[in-house]
């Protein structure tokens, strides 16, 4: 069987889009920080970014 690399994400081709995905990043990092990573979850990023949590 070969090796089969898992594709990568699409980047935002739009400003909307790269703003989202720079608020999930600095909200996540925010509580990892202050939570652990293994104690934030999803949910959490998603509401302390605004977005919504299929956005992720």
């Amino acid at each position: 069987m070969a090796s089969e690399k898992a594709p990568q994400p699409r980047a935002p081709q739009q400003k909307r889009g790269h703003d989202r995905v720079a608020a999930l990043m600095t909200a996540a990092a925010e509580l990892f920080v202050e939570r652990g990573f293994d104690a934030a979850t999803m949910t959490e990023i998603a509401a302390s970014a605004g977005a919504a949590i299929g956005t992720l």
